[in-house]
């Protein structure tokens, strides 16, 4: 059991942090992962935003900022910071009164990036 773990934690082609996972080997249609600036030169070609629903898992948003990414050209994404913004607020009826319920949206950014030795 221990070999087939450690076998696992060698083989494996994605690191997790804190609910973000690096890929490694990303499908053809997205582009890599980061979690660290890579080693070697690179230049940022976009900033990329989008917000979602906080149903929506961290890494489902992030996978999705990879795929605009590679569509734009870039080679892999730096996630950024991953916040919430305050939606409409809507008064529903409730007996003799109204109770206000305000929503909330979950807001992920990342850098597109290029490698300078392509």
């Amino acid at each position: 059991m221990r070999k087939l773990l450690l076998v696992m934690l060698v083989v494996s082609p994605v690191l997790f942090a804190g609910g973000i996972v690096e890929e490694l080997n990303p499908p053809p249609d997205r582009a890599k992962i980061l979690l660290n600036p890579p080693d070697r030169p690179y230049r940022v070609i976009a900033v990329l935003s989008d917000d979602f629903l906080k149903m929506k898992s961290d890494q489902k948003a992030v996978r999705y900022l990879a795929k605009k990414a590679k569509k734009m050209g870039a080679d892999a994404i730096l996630p950024g910071e991953i916040g919430s913004k305050s939606t409409s607020a809507v008064g529903v009826p409730m007996g003799y009164g109204f109770i206000v319920v305000q929503g909330s949206r979950k807001v992920v950014t990342a850098r597109a990036i290029k490698f300078a030795d392509k």
